[in-house]
């Protein structure tokens, strides 16, 4: 991820501020943002979910349109499924 960082695409993202948050995706699950790249003429979102430990891309328009992860959110994850 820290190299992700460090690489010339996400040094010249105009949005960083979208990479301060967790957010949360339709389904539930985490999403981790640590960089971005450029994909022709849009932003593409680099994502770690670190409840399965996987890595995905998302394009800057719909990840910005979910919602910030709350400390609810991250605790209604962390639960096994099926549990309350």
């Amino acid at each position: 991820m820290m190299q992700a960082r460090r690489k010339e695409s996400s040094a010249q993202y105009p949005n960083k501020g979208v990479l301060r948050f967790d957010w949360r995706a339709a389904d539930g699950e985490i999403l981790h943002p640590y960089a971005a790249r450029k994909g022709g003429k849009r932003w593409i979102v680099k994502l770690y979910l670190p409840f399965p430990q996987t890595f995905d891309e998302m394009s800057e328009r719909d990840f910005i349109a979910l919602p910030i992860a709350t400390s609810d959110d991250i605790r209604a994850r962390s639960k096994p499924h099926g549990t309350e």
